[in-house]
C-alpha cells in the first residue's frame, strides 16, 4: 500500500520548531534543531477502522539524548502531540508514536543532507560533488569574489581540522548552473562563516541572502568580522575585528569559535564530526592536529566517542603508526579513567614467546 502522510511528515519539521520556539521551550527547539526524522510505515493497522498508523523515530545526538533521557517519555508524548495537531488528517492514516533514539553515523543508510529538513532536489551525487568531504563538518563561506584567495586559503587550512569548507570559486565547476549550485550548498551546510570584510554587502545581493538563507533554515552564523561590523538580522552577534594573525592561527580561531557557540547542536556537532573525521584523516598532518585538539578540549568523552578513536587506531596507519599520536590517544584514555593498551606496550613475561 502506498501511504501519503510519510511523504509529507519531514515537510513540517520546521514548522513545530517555530511552534516550540514560540512558546520559549528551547529544551525541544534544541532537540529537533539536530534532528534526523525516519518515518516507520504501517507499523499497526486497526481493522475497525481501517487505519494504518506510522511511527516517527527522532535521531538525536548523543549528548542531547542523554539530557533529555530522564524526561524521554514526556517529550515524545507532547512531540506527538504537536505533530498530530500540525500535521491534516490524511485517509486511513495516523501518526500512532513518537520514539526520541540516538543518532548514528554508522547505521545511517544515506547521506545526511542538513540538520533542518530534507530537500528533495538535494541528491546523493549532488552532494558528493559540492562537499569535498561530506560526512565531515560542513562550512559555508560566504564572501565577496575580490577576497576568494582569503575564503581559499581558509578552505585549506580547515581540511587540516576535519572541516569540509564551500568556496564558490573553487567548488563549482565551470559547466555547473553557479546559482542552483551555491542553493544546494546553504541547503546542506551545517554552519556559515562570514568573512565581513568591508565591501561585504557592497553593490551585491549574493552574501546578504546567503545569511538570510542560513537564518531562514536556523543554520548558525558565525561572523567575522574583517572590517564590517555584523549587521542585520545578524546584528546583535558579538564579533570584535578579527585580527588575521597568519594562515593557521586564524583557521584555528575561527574552528574554535564554533566549540564555544552559545549553539549547543553546533558544539555538539563539530565535536561528534570532529571525532569522525580522524576515522578517515588522510594524511598525518590532519591526524596529528585533530588529535591535538582533541587533547587540549579536554572533553569528557562518551563511551560511543572512545569507540571511534579506537577504530581511528585500528582502521587508519595514519593515526596508528606515529608514536607521538598513540600516546597523545593513550593519554585522553587516561583521562576518561580508560587504559589504552598500546601497540608497543611490553608483552607479560608469562606469554608464549614466539621462539
Amino acid at each position: 500500500m502506498a501511504f501519503e502522510m510519510p511523504k509529507r511528515i519531514h515537510s513540517y519539521k520546521n514548522l513545530i520548531i517555530r511552534i516550540y520556539d514560540q512558546n520559549h521551550q528551547n529544551d525541544y527547539v534544541n532537540i529537533l534543531r539536530p534532528s534526523e526524522w525516519q518515518v516507520r510505515e504501517g507499523v499497526s493497522y486497526d481493522d475497525y477502522w481501517d487505519n494504518h498508523g506510522h511511527q516517527l523515530v527522532i535521531h538525536i545526538p548523543e549528548e542531547i539524548y542523554l539530557k533529555a533521557f530522564d524526561d524521554k517519555e514526556e517529550i515524545e508524548e507532547n512531540l506527538l502531540k504537536k505533530l498530530r495537531e500540525a500535521i491534516p488528517s490524511f485517509e486511513n492514516e495516523s501518526l500512532n508514536s513518537v520514539v526520541l533514539d540516538l543518532m548514528s553515523d554508522e547505521d545511517s543508510g544515506h547521506i545526511d543532507i542538513g540538520n533542518n529538513i530534507p530537500f528533495n532536489d538535494v541528491t546523493d551525487a549532488d552532494i558528493l560533488r559540492i562537499w569535498e568531504h561530506p560526512d565531515r563538518l560542513r562550512v559555508f563561506l560566504s564572501h565577496r569574489a575580490a577576497h576568494k584567495k582569503l575564503a581559499h586559503i581558509l578552505k585549506e587550512k580547515t581540511r587540516d581540522r576535519g572541516i569540509s569548507a564551500f568556496v564558490a570559486h573553487d567548488d563549482i565547476k565551470a559547466d555547473a548552473p553557479w546559482e542552483l549550485e551555491i542553493k544546494r550548498a546553504l541547503r546542506t551546510m551545517d554552519v556559515l562563516v562570514a568573512l565581513m570584510t568591508p565591501d561585504f554587502h557592497n553593490d551585491s545581493d549574493w552574501t546578504d541572502q546567503e545569511i538570510g538563507f542560513a537564518i531562514g533554515r536556523q543554520v548558525p552564523v558565525i561572523p567575522i568580522n574583517l572590517g564590517l561590523n555584523p549587521y542585520g538580522f545578524i546584528g546583535s552577534i558579538q564579533s570584535p575585528p578579527f585580527k588575521w594573525i597568519n594562515d593557521f592561527d586564524s583557521a584555528r580561531n575561527i574552528h574554535q569559535r564554533m566549540f564555544e557557540h552559545e549553539d549547543i547542536n553546533l558544539k555538539a556537532k563539530a565535536r561528534r564530526k570532529l571525532i569522525d573525521s580522524l576515522i578517515s584523516a588522510s594524511y598525518y598532518r590532519m591526524a596529528d592536529l585533530i588529535t591535538k585538539i582533541i587533547h587540549k578540549e579536554g572533553w569528557i568523552l562518551d563511551t560511543s566517542e572512545l569507540q571511534k578513536l579506537e577504530r581511528a587506531l585500528t582502521e587508519n596507519s595514519n593515526v596508528s603508526e606515529n608514536d607521538d599520536i598513540c600516546n597523545r590517544i593513550s593519554e585522553i584514555f587516561n583521562r576518561q579513567g580508560h587504559h589504552f593498551k598500546q601497540k608497543n606496550e611490553a608483552i607479560e613475561e608469562d606469554e608464549d614467546l614466539p621462539f
